[in-house]
């Protein structure tokens, strides 16, 4: 059982459903970021450079562990408080690899990136749940 569960989680990336990201060039506030995120109803939002680099990510828990219950300016930079230079991966990549990274690193969302490590989609823990669960009721 352990073996085949493995096996059907060797899917690739690319081949399921994963999010659509949201992104906000580093210039912008921390205001800007949690607009979208309402606005969208989104758990995370991807911080690129005017190139389109990645720069960061901006979750729940930056919100939670670095503004809730803070002084801070919600026009301050969101390059204060995102996660820089966050782990990712590439749509290759299987849905057992995203889990396996998730449960290590305690990640909830991960930027996937292209060969040039352009950010292309972002993986969450709902999108892997919902992937778990279609398989399981097929």
């Amino acid at each position: 059982m352990k073996t085949e569960l493995k096996g059907r989680l060797k899917v690739p990336l690319s081949e399921i459903n994963i999010s659509e990201p949201k992104y906000l060039i580093d210039n912008g506030t921390l205001k800007d970021a949690i607009a979208v995120m309402e606005e969208f109803n989104i758990g995370s939002i991807i911080v690129m450079s005017e190139k389109v680099e990645l720069k960061g990510i901006f979750t729940e828990r930056d919100i939670l562990n670095k503004v809730i219950g803070k002084d801070v300016d919600l026009d301050s930079p969101i390059c204060l408080y995102m996660t820089p230079h966050p782990k990712t991966l590439q749509k290759e990549h299987t849905v057992l690899e995203a889990m396996e990274l998730m449960h290590t690193k305690n990640f909830r969302h991960i930027p996937i990136v292209d060969e040039e490590k352009r950010p292309i989609g972002i993986i969450s823990i709902k999108d892997v749940m919902n992937f778990i669960y279609d398989m399981a009721i097929d």
